[in-house]
């Protein structure tokens, strides 16, 4: 069980390891070179993308591994089928 963490980065990989050690029970001490947290993800201008999340179990919400593959597909723009963007499978 950890303890006491120091996690090096306010970025999206940083804060979800401090919350990853929170969630355990653990304490946490956060540490970035910028006055706010999120890293690169501060410029990120699409969010996060995410399936089958605690909080959408939680809230009801209809999700499954195949609607994510078909929102991220439809979301490119791409004017093709959602088959023909092979991406989205991986995400």
């Amino acid at each position: 069980m950890l303890k006491q963490v120091i996690v090096i980065g306010g970025g999206l990989a940083g804060l979800s390891a401090a919350h990853t050690v929170l969630e355990y029970g653990g304490r946490v001490i956060l540490l970035d070179k910028n006055p706010f947290c999120g890293g690169n993800s501060t410029k990120a201008t699409s969010g996060i993308n995410a399936a089958l999340t605690k909080t959408q179990i939680k809230k009801g919400i209809d999700d499954s591994q195949s609607i994510f593959e078909k929102d991220t597909a439809r979301s490119a723009n791409l004017g093709k089928s959602e088959e023909s963007y092979p991406l989205a499978r991986v995400l």
